[in-house]
């Protein structure tokens, strides 16, 4: 067995599931599996596009933590993600964001850096 996987460049695990996949569904059970995406990134609810009606974007925050504009990765805060941040972009390359009321940060997209703004959920005054 260790010669057939080194032959085909595969572990044994997967070595024991084409096996298994032969066994219970003859040769269909060898044809090609396409799978969608467990999640799509860049796609939110309707109701979650139109939570930030002040902003000009509404991004999702990836699992690691990362906000996506355009090409442009940022890393921000593994506490947001999965949740939608509203961008509003206050100069050239920059911008400004907010998660519900509160503003988190600015973004500047030429250092990609979140430069975190000052306690943010602290008391307004």
């Amino acid at each position: 067995m260790a010669e057939i996987c080194r032959e085909f460049g595969i572990s044994r695990k997967t070595h024991y599931k084409i096996i298994d996949r032969y066994q219970q569904c003859g040769m269909q059970g060898l044809a090609a599996r396409s799978r969608p995406p467990c999640r799509y990134t860049n796609l939110l609810p309707f109701q979650a596009e139109n939570y930030f009606p002040f902003q000009d974007k509404t991004i999702p925050v990836n699992r690691c933590g990362r906000i996506c504009l355009g090409k442009k990765k940022i890393n921000s805060n593994q506490v947001f993600a999965t949740q939608a941040v509203g961008n509003k972009e206050v100069h050239d390359d920059i911008w400004l964001v907010s998660f519900m009321d509160y503003d988190l940060g600015y973004i500047d997209l030429e250092e990609r850096t979140l430069q975190p703004s000052k306690n943010p959920f602290g008391p307004k005054v």
